[in-house]
């Protein structure tokens, strides 16, 4: 699998499938690539809760795993041109609205904020014990 050597983010997006979030980026040679964590909350999927690289399914604990978290950390984001800053916050919202706290994330702030907020969410899940049980028991994460 080749790997980049660096990549900027310029986009997110979060399925309301159970959570499956990519990240859109663009290599240092002007490359499209996708990094995708897919739901964790149903066994529908074939790989629930698993870190794909341009479809390519990352090894759990592995080499590619750590450079494509290196590649996360170390990613720079830029907002492309048109993108719409947001200019106010939910909480101004002239009706009450109630959202999961993930989707909240997405819709309050600047998109560079949010964007950020994927990439650093997708780094903690990865590297945590939670990501490695999903994986060696291969069932998804039971909300009660």
């Amino acid at each position: 699998m080749y790997f980049p050597k660096s990549i900027t983010l310029v986009g997110a997006s979060y399925c309301f499938d159970g959570g499956t979030t990519t990240l859109t980026a663009v290599t240092e040679s002007n490359q499209l690539c996708h990094i995708v964590l897919t739901q964790r909350m149903f066994a529908n999927h074939s790989h629930p809760g698993r870190l794909f690289f341009d479809e390519y399914l990352i090894p759990v604990r592995s080499d590619e795993e750590s450079i494509v978290l290196t590649l996360l950390r170390s990613a720079s984001v830029r907002i492309p041109k048109g993108q719409v800053e947001a200019t106010e916050s939910l909480e101004n919202a002239p009706s009450p609205i109630y959202l999961d706290v993930e989707i909240k994330n997405v819709l309050d702030g600047p998109p560079a904020d949010s964007l950020s907020r994927h990439r650093d969410s997708i780094v903690a899940f990865v590297e945590s014990d939670e990501y490695l049980d999903i994986f060696i028991s291969g069932a998804p994460i039971r909300y009660e």
